[in-house]
């Protein structure tokens, strides 16, 4: 459970087109959008710059009928994922949000109390 002024960081790889809508979803119940970046050239340039390490560690430690599989998982260069992300067709896209205090008309605020979760007591014992 996030309490008010919290945060959360999200990262997710997502078709351009459903940026808009994920955005409504993410801060529809009473989150306020930080920041939100497209990550994806520097998602591109870490998978680049790792390529040939992933490859080999995949030769040498996976049984041949899952190579495809791993690699597509580690995103090298030719895979479905690597080459949707090189052409735009998907995204990297990462937010920051912060949890917002509901307001009167929020369904949400029937059950919250401010102060009546503090952060950490001492029973003095």
């Amino acid at each position: 459970v996030l309490r008010p002024g919290g945060s959360l960081l999200f990262a997710d790889m997502r078709t351009g087109r459903s940026i808009p809508a994920l955005r409504r979803q993410l801060t529809a119940p009473g989150m306020a959008l930080m920041e939100e970046e497209d990550i994806t050239p520097n998602v591109l340039r870490a998978l680049d710059l790792d390529n040939d390490r992933k490859i080999h560690l995949i030769r040498r430690r996976v049984p041949q009928p899952l190579r495809g599989l791993f690699c597509q998982f580690a995103g090298t260069q030719g895979t479905w994922i690597y080459e949707s992300l090189s052409a735009g067709h998907t995204v990297y896209w990462r937010c920051v949000l912060r949890k917002t205090a509901p307001g009167p008309g929020d369904p949400a605020a029937r059950c919250f109390v401010p102060g009546a979760f503090p952060a950490h007591r001492r029973s003095g014992r």
